[in-house]
């Protein structure tokens, strides 16, 4: 589980897919960005209901019952901000005990080749969760995340992220923070 903060990033999949819930400070703009297939909206409007897997984690049987365990995560805390250090440590703390029955997620997968898919799969007014798929070897472009908060969940796979300073002043190159 990764917490994404706003910087400057570049995430580079091993292979297949992951889940992003992220807090968006302008919603409408931002929740046009994905794109949502008609036979996938068909889809989550009518959830396949999965029998419950004995586990000590939590497992939610479809989308709708993850987005309102989210909404439940940032009730109350809204006024705070999602950037409250207590918010973001219960969320990820949520998704990392969250486990999401493959037969769910895997009907929303979608592949393209030489670049990433990002499928809306739950949205409420302050957030949305995307599942993002890549085949072994794609990346992300270098992106920023500034103004919102976003937490992955890695479904299948394994995920390589790389943070970068964005520096000050015109021309000067990215620097590797982390990797």
């Amino acid at each position: 589980l990764l917490t994404i903060t706003p910087m400057q990033r570049c995430l580079r999949r091993a292979f297949r897919c992951s889940l992003w819930a992220g807090f968006l400070r302008n919603p409408i703009r931002r929740l046009a960005t994905p794109t949502v297939r008609s036979d996938i909206a068909q889809k989550l409007a009518h959830p396949i209901r999965l029998p419950k897997e004995e586990s000590n984690e939590s497992i939610f049987l479809d989308f709708g019952t993850l987005v309102e365990a989210v909404r439940k995560e940032f009730n109350g805390e809204l006024a705070r901000g999602p950037r409250d250090p207590e918010t973001a440590q219960r969320i990820t703390q949520m998704l990392s005990s969250v486990r999401i029955n493959p037969k769910e997620w895997e009907q929303y997968t979608h592949f393209v080749g030489g670049r990433y898919t990002r499928t809306l799969v739950g949205f409420d007014q302050s957030f949305c969760i995307l599942l993002l798929c890549w085949e072994k070897g794609q990346e992300s472009p270098i992106h920023c995340h500034a103004n919102s908060s976003c937490w992955v969940k890695v479904l299948d796979g394994q995920l390589q992220e790389s943070i970068f300073d964005f520096p000050s002043g015109k021309g000067k190159p990215l620097r590797l923070k982390q990797q």
